[in-house]
C-alpha cells in the first residue's frame, strides 16, 4: 500500500498549496484525483515523490516511512511518475531518455523491455520509421507522452503517478492512453494515482474519485456501474 497521510506542502514558506491530503492506493486499484485548475492536483503528485520544496506529512510505502527520501531512491521502492505534457529532454534522443532510465539494464536487456512493453501495452513510438535517434523536441505531443509512458514503465514499478496525462493530446491519443491504462488495471499489478482534469476519462478508468479543493480532499466517490456522472458534475461545479 501506498499511503499519504496529512500531506502539506507547496513552493514558497507560508503559503501551502496543499492543506492536509489523506489517501491511500493498493495495487491493482486506480484512485482518480479531480478539481478545477489550480486546486493541487499537480502539486500532489510532486509531493507524493518529495519534489516540493515545503512538505510536511508522512508517506509510507507498504508500511515503511519514505517520507525523506529523494526521487531516485523512491523510483528504486517501485513508484514511476509521468508528469503533464509527457515532460522530457528537448536535446536528448529517444534511445537517450531510455538508457538514462534503464542505465542497470545492458543495451540487449533494455531493448527486449522495450520490445515487450511495445507488444504489451500498445505503445507505437517504436513502430516501424520511427527512428530512436529523433530528439525529444521533434517528437509530437503523442509520442512525447508515450516515450514518457514507456520510461514509466521500463523498471516494472508497483505504483505508478499519473498527473494530467491526457492534457494537449489529440482525441486518438487520448483514447491510447486510456487503453493503457485500462490494460494496467487489468493486470492488477500496480496501484495508480491518475490526476486528470478529464472528467470523463477519470470516471472511465477509476475505481474511486477524489475531488481535491482549496488543497483538501473535499469528497470521495466509489465509481460502481451505479455510478452517476451528473451527480459528479454537480458536486465539482456547483
Amino acid at each position: 500500500m501506498l499511503k499519504l497521510e496529512n500531506i502539506q506542502g507547496g513552493y514558497t514558506p507560508g503559503s501551502l498549496v496543499l492543506q492536509g491530503v489523506d489517501l491511500q492506493v493498493q495495487q491493482g486499484e486506480v484512485i482518480g484525483i479531480i478539481g478545477l485548475n489550480g486546486c493541487g492536483k499537480s502539486t500532489l503528485g510532486k509531493a507524493v515523490l518529495n519534489m516540493l520544496p515545503f512538505r510536511t506529512g508522512k508517506i509510507s510505502l507498504k508500511g515503511r516511512d519514505v517520507s525523506h527520501l529523494p526521487v531516485h531512491h523512491l523510483h528504486n521502492f517501485g513508484i514511476g511518475m509521468v508528469m503533464q505534457g509527457g515532460m522530457i529532454f528537448p536535446h536528448m534522443s529517444v534511445w537517450e531518455h531510455l538508457q538514462l532510465v534503464g542505465k542497470s539494464k545492458s543495451e540487449k536487456d533494455l531493448k527486449k523491455r522495450v520490445s515487450e512493453i511495445e507488444e504489451q501495452y500498445g505503445l507505437v513510438i517504436f513502430a516501424p520509421g520511427t527512428a530512436l535517434n529523433r530528439k525529444g523536441s521533434f517528437l509530437s505531443g503523442g509520442e512525447k507522452q508515450q516515450l514518457a509512458l514507456m520510461m514509466a514503465l521500463l523498471d516494472n514499478p508497483e505504483w505508478l503517478i499519473l498527473d494530467e496525462v491526457s492534457a494537449g493530446l489529440s482525441p486518438g491519443n487520448v483514447s491510447m492512453v486510456a487503453e493503457l491504462i485500462k490494460v494496467l488495471k487489468t493486470e492488477g499489478k500496480l496501484g495508480i494515482i491518475l490526476m486528470e482534469q478529464n472528467i470523463k476519462l477519470a470516471v472511465q478508468l477509476s475505481d474511486h474519485l477524489l475531488l481535491l479543493e482549496r488543497g483538501v480532499i473535499d469528497k470521495h466517490f466509489v465509481v460502481d456501474k451505479d455510478f452517476d456522472i451528473n451527480n459528479l458534475n454537480e458536486n465539482i461545479f456547483n
